[in-house]
């Protein structure tokens, strides 16, 4: 049986795009761990965990290898710097991750292999 792509996103790659984030945020910006985590809405442990590769490698790795994604990560730190960051944000890059064919296959998934209901925050 096939899954929603919407479990596969929140268990998996929405936290691996906080990770990017959050690593942006303290090695581009120098921002502490603890302030990276309050603006992330996560704890400072996970954010550790998140740099020294404890926790979410796999797909951080994977993440990594697309420059539209780390372009985005970019943006996203950087509106957290100015004080602008939008939630939706993460709306946004599900949209874009699950309507990317190339992008699916450079994070191990197979568009095939799941189901992509009508998401209400469809914002593209």
């Amino acid at each position: 049986m096939s899954k929603l792509f919407c479990e596969v996103y929140i268990k998996d790659i929405m936290p691996a795009i906080r990770a990017l984030i959050a690593k942006d945020l303290v090695t581009r910006h120098g921002i502490s761990q603890w302030s990276a985590a309050k603006a992330l809405n996560i704890t400072q442990a996970s954010i550790n965990y998140y740099l020294t590769g404890q926790r979410g490698f796999k797909m951080i790795s994977r993440l990594s290898r697309s420059e539209e994604i780390i372009r985005m990560i970019r943006e996203a730190s950087d509106s957290i710097i100015r004080g602008d960051f939008d939630y939706l944000f993460f709306c946004r890059i599900c949209t874009y991750i699950r309507s990317n064919n190339e992008v699916l296959k450079k994070i191990g998934l197979d568009k095939e292999s799941y189901i992509y209901p009508k998401c209400p925050t469809d914002i593209s």
